[in-house]
């Protein structure tokens, strides 16, 4: 639906990281049952392992990479927004339509990224990991609307033979998102819709 296709665009569009450190994929995540005795070294390690993982989710989307852009993502991703249990196929299809509807990305800042890693008691698959992060971001549509908002986004990730993979992404704090017309569109620059609140149940 429109909804779910504004929502992806939401969380997804992306054009210049700002305080995010953009590096390629490196190391590959610990393996599971080794958060107890975890040496620093070892800690920052799989932290900075994180990181390359969200850059190359970032990566991805500069690049309107959808297939590159989907294996960021497990083969069951819990979480997806307000969706549950969805398939990287399923979220591959959001991220085409995504991309279908915009003509332009002109803007997205992701700063103030926090990583934590999660203890891995009664996960049977592997270690987890949390990114939070504020992102801001303006996108033009193809029907000549600009699309732009800020918003406190959390990524978490599972550690697995592909390497850190995203298993929940979720929007903590939506601050605003609005569509309106260019400024040139009519002489207007007033918002036409506040899209807060509006999410696919």
């Amino acid at each position: 639906s429109n909804i779910i296709i504004a929502v992806a665009i939401a969380s997804l569009v992306l054009v210049s990281g700002v305080g995010l450190r953009m590096l390629h994929t490196g190391a590959n995540p610990e393996p599971a049952g080794k958060d107890s005795g975890r040496s620093p070294q070892r800690t920052s390690d799989s932290e900075q392992s994180v990181r390359d993982a969200v850059a190359t989710w970032v990566d991805a989307f500069r690049s309107k990479d959808a297939n590159r852009l989907a294996a960021s993502y497990a083969p069951i991703v819990e979480k997806y927004f307000l969706k549950k249990n969805w398939s990287r196929e399923q979220v591959l299809g959001n991220i085409e339509a995504a991309f279908a509807s915009m003509s332009d990305i002109r803007r997205y800042e992701v700063d103030d990224v926090h990583i934590k890693m999660l203890p891995n008691e009664n996960l049977s698959d592997a270690s987890r990991a949390a990114a939070t992060f504020h992102k801001t971001w303006e996108t033009t549509q193809v029907d000549g609307k600009i699309f732009s908002g800020e918003e406190i986004e959390k990524l978490t990730f599972s550690g697995s033979p592909e390497g850190w993979t995203i298993v929940r992404e979720e929007e903590l704090n939506i601050i605003r998102a609005t569509k309106r017309l260019p400024a040139n569109f009519f002489g207007s620059t007033e918002p036409i819709k506040d899209l807060v609140g509006d999410r696919p149940s």
